[in-house]
């Protein structure tokens, strides 16, 4: 779609928002975080200077404990557990899953547990507050088989993030993410923006024509972003931000819901 014509369609439907009183919350998510950088320190800027919450998603297995001094002072930015390694125990034929029903589930279990363990353990030594710790599961590639699903019910997790329209999961709470902005089949290169922002304009449509009121999730991954990937963000934080419509929010305040 036009670049031109889908950001003033974002405009005209946030203002139809606006106009029937209505709320629209999102909340930003970004995966594989694992190390201090450049890009991280870019997308923590970003986020920064336009007040958007940011929950990084933190592969335990390799995350580093200058990754946490490098957030300690960062006041709008949370944890969640990211799997253990991100490692792909599927067969070739399937879908990739590290928490999937390829290995028994005490196994997978045992891994959460560590990564649970391992994350608040590096929090400790870089005096990083604890409490920005979620008490979430971020599933590696957005995949969790059910029978893993039942078993983290309760301690030490009270949600799980997945990717696409929220489900029923029992008593965990689920916060899910709904427009990625990455082309993974097509070299990591950045959805066209004119793209992206039609399928928010489309979300924001359906809430008002069926009252839905899901939270709605943008997911990046600061590790690939390419130039059209940090110029949309940059673009869509401004437009977003600024409206009386829109509401940013940390997913610890979205959990609390």
């Amino acid at each position: 779609m036009d670049n031109k014509f889908a950001w003033t369609e974002l405009r005209n439907e946030l203002d139809r928002a606006l106009e029937d009183s209505q709320v629209v919350d999102l909340w930003l998510r970004d995966d594989d975080a694992i190390e201090a950088s450049p890009a991280l320190d870019r997308l923590l800027a970003e986020t920064r200077d336009r007040n958007i919450p940011l929950t990084l998603a933190v592969i335990p297995a390799s995350a580093s404990s200058y990754l946490f001094e490098r957030l300690k002072e960062e006041d709008h930015v949370e944890i969640a557990i990211h799997g253990w390694s991100h490692e792909n125990h599927a067969p070739t034929h399937e879908k990739k899953q590290e928490l999937g029903a390829h290995r028994p589930v005490a196994v997978t279990l045992s891994e959460l547990q560590k990564g649970n363990d391992r994350l608040r353990l590096l929090a400790q030594k870089s005096d990083f507050p604890r409490s920005k710790i979620l008490t979430m599961l971020v599933p590696p590639w957005n995949r969790i088989a059910d029978e893993v699903l039942l078993a983290i019910e309760g301690e030490p997790f009270t949600a799980v993030s997945l990717y696409g329209r929220a489900r029923e999961l029992g008593a965990l709470k689920q916060l899910n993410t709904h427009i990625d902005i990455v082309d993974w089949h097509h070299g990591k290169k950045a959805v066209p923006a004119g793209d992206l922002v039609q399928r928010f304009v489309e979300k924001l449509k359906r809430r008002r024509e069926t009252k839905d009121r899901e939270p709605i999730g943008i997911l990046t991954h600061h590790l690939v972003h390419d130039e059209d990937a940090w110029n949309f963000l940059h673009l869509f934080f401004e437009a977003t931000g600024a409206h009386a419509s829109v509401r940013w929010r940390s997913a610890s305040e979205l959990m609390r819901a």
